[in-house]
């Protein structure tokens, strides 16, 4: 994308479930040709393999990697019990300038944007509807 936009790095926050391909493309947007990075946060007692969970929930984060990797993102899965921390020390680490969040019907997603942006400052957070 062009127009004056500047490539940004940005990380992206998905779940397990296949319609966060959404927040993958407008991540991919957003970074302009920068780097781009998907991050998935689980609990600890999560297991994510095949044989560990629920096929639904690997074979959505097996079609997200899929997705990010069409986009030239890499992915990161971590287990934490702390969604919040884990994700603010994560776009701490990799340098992001911003992160992209989903919304969700119960409007969870805008505190934890806005706890989020407390603890990023200079850091822009995109909450995709």
């Amino acid at each position: 994308m062009s127009g004056g936009h500047k490539p940004m790095r940005v990380m992206v926050c998905v779940t397990a479930q296949r319609q966060c391909e959404r927040l993958i493309r407008a991540g991919s947007i957003i970074a302009d040709s920068g780097e781009l990075s998907v991050v998935h946060v689980a609990p600890m007692d999560q297991p994510l393999l095949y044989g560990e969970c629920g096929t639904d929930d690997a074979q959505a984060l097996d079609f997200l990697y899929r997705t990010a990797r069409a986009f030239s993102a890499d992915m990161i899965v971590e287990h934490n019990d702390r969604p919040l921390e884990a994700i603010a020390a994560l776009a701490v680490k990799i340098g992001a300038q911003c992160v992209v969040l989903g919304s969700s019907v119960a409007g969870t997603a805008r505190p934890f944007g806005e706890a989020l942006a407390a603890r990023l400052p200079g850091i822009r957070i995109h909450t995709e509807l």
